[in-house]
């Protein structure tokens, strides 16, 4: 008697089976591609979408929320209420533990000018991530005085800017 039987079981799908779904596996490829492609056109709209929202936030601190801050004249200037913020903000102790990296971020943009300057400060403090040293005082000045963040971050802006104009002789 022979214990080991081996058992066979054949499945058979018709053809047409093996057509659909050759057929969904290419329009799921297709579909793939599809997503991909957009994917890709709207990554390649993101830093104008992002620029443009900076510029929105500049322009909205400036005209209204940071007037406590910032004298709006042109070139914008710290009030005695924004001089006290950015220092009671700890933007100094800030500043020196971090001058190195805002200072690549100026260069990295290369402004020739004051405006251009100014522009490249606003933007790279309202673009500031918290994972920075010292950023957690001006986090908590801010929370403290119950101001949005990007208050005291446009004031330090103007702060850096100042800064950075002495280093790099803009006038």
């Amino acid at each position: 008697m022979n214990t080991s039987q081996t058992i066979s079981i054949t499945l058979a799908f018709p053809a047409w089976f093996y057509g659909v779904l050759t057929l969904s596996l290419a329009a799921f490829l297709l579909y793939i591609g599809g997503l991909h492609w957009k994917i890709k056109e709207m990554c390649k709209d993101y830093p104008r979408i992002r620029e443009a929202l900076t510029r929105i936030s500049e322009i909205l601190l400036q005209k209204h929320l940071a007037k406590d801050y910032v004298f709006s004249q042109s070139p914008i200037s710290l009030t005695p209420a924004g001089i006290a913020a950015v220092k009671e903000a700890g933007f100094e102790e800030f500043y020196n533990i971090n001058k190195k990296i805002l200072f690549e971020r100026i260069n990295k943009a290369n402004p020739k000018t004051m405006a251009d300057l100014e522009e490249v400060c606003k933007s790279i403090m309202l673009e500031l991530e918290d994972t920075l040293s010292g950023f957690e005082s001006i986090k908590q000045y801010a929370y403290q005085h119950g101001e949005p963040i990007s208050k005291i971050l446009f004031a330090c802006a103007v702060d850096l800017r100042d800064r950075a104009a002495k280093e790099l002789k803009l006038s």
